[in-house]
């Protein structure tokens, strides 16, 4: 796809990601520049200026190649000699922080396996020995919850993009539309991810409802400054949630509502009849739900139908009172039109877990606006949700290494 013909949505969802693209075949991998790591193994021709948007929870996916980051520095050189060299077996690419948490659990599941470590640095090794990038040949790799949104990330798929041995990359994430994933499954390299956010997403969407609707800040204020001062707040219980995209972290935040006797309005492309919302209805028919909705939700991928989902249309649709919750992707608000309507007092607070720009630019609005709440894409950033995923990407490994099909692999059509 040449820069010339990349849609809005793309060039947000690409945002200061750097790539030198070679029309349909997708997008050019850099060549190895002498015998070490080229910084983060990512060259680019053309530069996209446009805002980046974030991955799922944990972690921002789409943010990995952000111009703020800091350049990779090369790893360093070693004439040790390299212990993959005539090896046929399964070799697998992991973080060091991801060995030194689950090594045991990692060898458990493919006892053959021999395991190729990256450092903070972007540096490899195996059986304790250095291994130049250039010589590293590993089958299979796992981005792991522990370097998502970290500069370990930038320099791991550095690696994946120029590396032309890689078959199965599993993903501790359900967000995979960034480029150097659409990059590696264009290329034929198998994609799986985790469909575990639910869970922490939703307890993080729960609460921060909760403490707005019962004012929790008004109290803490009110003991701050040593005031007995009550004050009337607003129960979840028979209220109405409109939440849009209804996967993993969508039904486990219908379910949850569910328990507060709380009514859900689900949104989704293809109903099955088996959606945990009370009731289902399609994207075309979201403007008539709005004006019911106490709390909107967006829980949905990035796509070219959902980009800026929420306009000037959407937001003056929205009855006062409500609340704008986003844990999905940035760029599903139009964020100008956002700041727009929280002026004019609806909706009463938006809630923002991701924002098209990430990290938010320091002059930006929003950090300032008294109606809005941000958080640093931290919706999913649950201790517990590590161990499900480490454990999603041992049985994986599993069936991987048996020749069993993966569970959770991604297609084209997810890149739509």
């Amino acid at each position: 796809m040449n820069p010339g013909t990349r849609s809005a949505v793309e060039d947000r969802r690409y945002g200061h990601e750097r790539y030198a693209e070679i029309g349909p075949a997708g997008w050019q991998f850099s060549a190895p520049s002498g015998s070490g790591a080229p910084e983060d193994g990512l060259q680019g021709g053309s530069d996209q200026s446009a805002e980046a948007s974030p991955g799922d929870a944990p972690g921002a996916l789409s943010t990995l190649v952000h111009d703020s980051m800091p350049a990779p520095e090369e790893p360093a050189s070693s004439a040790s000699v390299n212990p993959l060299v005539g090896r046929t077996g399964t070799e697998v690419l992991v973080s060091e922080p991801a060995w030194r948490r689950y090594g045991r659990n990692l060898q458990t599941a493919a006892p053959d396996a021999q395991w190729l470590i990256m450092d903070d640095s972007g540096s490899l090794v195996c059986d304790g020995c250095s291994v130049e990038w250039a010589d590293a040949a590993p089958h299979s790799a796992w981005i792991d919850a522990d370097i998502l949104a970290t500069p370990l990330l930038r320099k791991f798929l550095g690696f994946l993009v120029r590396n032309q041995s890689i078959y199965w990359l599993h993903v501790s994430a359900a967000g995979v539309d960034a480029a150097p994933f659409r990059a590696l499954h264009a290329r034929g390299v198998v994609i799986s991810n985790d469909h575990l956010g639910g869970t922490n997403v939703a307890e993080y969407v729960l609460g921060q409802v909760l403490a707005h609707r019962l004012g929790l800040h008004e109290w803490r204020l009110a003991q701050r400054d040593r005031k007995w001062q009550p004050h009337r707040f607003h129960e979840v219980s028979g209220s109405t949630w409109l939440i849009i995209g209804l996967g993993a972290v969508g039904s486990a935040i219908a379910e949850r509502v569910a328990a507060f006797n709380g009514r859900t309005i689900g949104v989704r492309r293809n109903v099955t009849g088996y959606e945990t919302a009370d009731m289902c209805i399609s994207p075309t028919q979201v403007l008539e739900a709005v004006p019911e909705a106490d709390v909107v939700v967006l829980a949905a991928p990035l796509t070219d139908s959902t980009a800026h989902i929420v306009n000037d249309a959407f937001l003056r649709r929205m009855r006062r009172g409500s609340i704008l919750v986003n844990v999905g992707r940035g760029a599903l608000v139009d964020e100008t039109a956002l700041v727009r309507a929280l002026d004019r007092g609806v909706p009463e607070v938006a809630i923002l877990d991701v924002v098209e720009s990430e990290p938010l630019p320091a002059d930006d609005p929003l950090w300032s606006h008294p109606r809005v709440v941000l958080t640093p894409h931290s919706a999913g950033g649950s201790e517990e949700y590590r161990s499900r995923s480490a454990g999603s990407f041992c049985a994986q490994l599993t069936r991987f290494v048996e020749g069993r099909p993966l569970a959770n692999t991604i297609t084209t059509g997810e890149f739509a």
